[in-house]
């Protein structure tokens, strides 16, 4: 089967969708537990001190990338329907 068949289902996308946030929990729960077993030391960065914040940052980083990503490019790359015309 090919990849579009799997990603027009949604049953599957519901699966995917489950997984993804099942990784990102586990993301999560290992910095924690790294900040567990390697005790509160006195880290370079604001965030180093807080459990889980890189993980969260970097999401939400992330979101805010492709949603400024397709700004841009609905403001500078998106022509009008009858622009060859």
């Amino acid at each position: 089967m090919k990849l579009e068949k799997y990603l027009e289902d949604p049953e599957f996308i519901k699966k995917l969708k489950k997984l993804s946030y099942a990784i990102l929990c586990l993301i999560i729960l290992f910095d924690i537990g790294v900040h567990l077993l390697a005790g509160h030391t006195a880290g370079h960065f604001f965030g180093d001190s807080i459990w889980g914040f890189w993980s969260i940052f970097g999401f939400i980083v992330c979101i805010l990338l492709i949603k400024g990503c397709k700004g841009i490019g609905h403001i500078f790359l998106m022509k009008k329907e009858d622009y060859y015309d």
